[in-house]
């Protein structure tokens, strides 16, 4: 259960499976495409908002919220966009704000709420790539192949999951200087969300997420992320997007373009997800208007 593959070892086994030479840089790639699961070691007990992942449909939300009704399996918060208030005899009758569901999406129905708590976990997890373990991985692939490592401009937390049951959202100490007894405990309002893996952990790959990604790759051979050409191209694509962007009238600067251009995808019936839209595609953008700038 503990065993992990560094990302070297990866490299190398796909390397000898391949019969082709496979780089950190291609196994991150694939990682970011959603081809290989990636999991972490915690090599010191780390504190966590402990949770589940529950499963539900986009109707089956939207119909809890047209009744109101805002269950404990889901986190939810106020929307504070909506204001209306029922008036009767010229008068504001009292209402319930309506809350709009904030637990985080893990795609496929499924959703990771958690607990007002605090507990420690330690050991072998895995990561859902939706937050900041997404952005340490981002720009980890990015230093090695020489591109701009650009922050995220909001990080709703770090998350890690395990046995498709379990989810923790890790947690930092606002005021670091409260750690200083041995073993003191906090309350949960001592806590902030953290923007990234912690310092004592270490990324590595499943023994059997790596065989499943070997059996695949029979049928889908590996594309190498550190050709040259590869990156030429990604930003040839990322040009192309900016001119339809500004064609559709999409800020693709603007908070929220990568959701609207998630909802053009699903019109193809061949959805992209607002996650990787953000990190594929969105991502490095101007560097890769600039690149095409400059050569003419």
């Amino acid at each position: 259960m503990n065993a992990l593959l560094s990302l070297e070892q990866t490299a190398e086994r796909l390397t000898s499976v391949t019969k082709a030479r496979v780089s950190i840089e291609d196994v991150l790639q694939l990682i970011l495409d959603k081809r290989l699961p990636l999991s972490v070691k915690f090599l010191k007990p780390v504190k966590v908002c402990p949770g589940k992942i529950v499963h539900y449909t986009q109707q089956e939300i939207d119909a809890l919220t047209a009744a109101h009704n805002y269950i404990d399996d889901l986190n939810w918060v106020d929307d504070v966009f909506v204001v209306i208030v029922p008036v009767k005899d010229g008068r504001p009758l009292p209402s319930p704000r309506p809350k709009i569901v904030c637990s985080h999406y893990l795609g496929d129905d499924r959703w990771m709420t958690f607990r007002e708590a605090v507990t420690t976990i330690t050991g072998v997890w895995d990561l859902p790539m939706v937050g900041g373990e997404a952005f340490d991985v981002v720009s980890l692939f990015h230093a090695l192949t020489g591109n701009p490592i650009i922050a995220p401009d909001h990080c709703d937390g770090t998350f890690v999951i395990r046995n498709g049951v379990m989810a923790c959202k890790l947690l930092t100490l606002e005021d670091p200087i409260k750690d200083s007894p041995p073993g003191q405990s906090h309350a949960l309002n001592d806590y902030a969300a953290a923007s990234s893996l912690p310092d004592a952990s270490v990324l590595g790959v499943r023994p059997e997420a790596l065989k499943a990604l070997e059996a695949s790759l029979r049928k889908q051979p590996l594309t190498p992320a550190s050709d040259e050409l590869t990156t030429r191209s990604k930003r040839t694509m990322q040009t192309v997007i900016a001119a339809l962007c500004n064609k559709m009238g999409i800020d693709w600067k603007a908070p929220g373009a990568a959701r609207k251009i998630e909802a053009l995808t699903d019109l193809l019936d061949a959805k992209v997800s607002e996650q990787t839209i953000k990190q594929t595609i969105l991502e490095g953008m101007d560097d890769a208007i600039e690149s095409r700038s400059t050569e003419k």
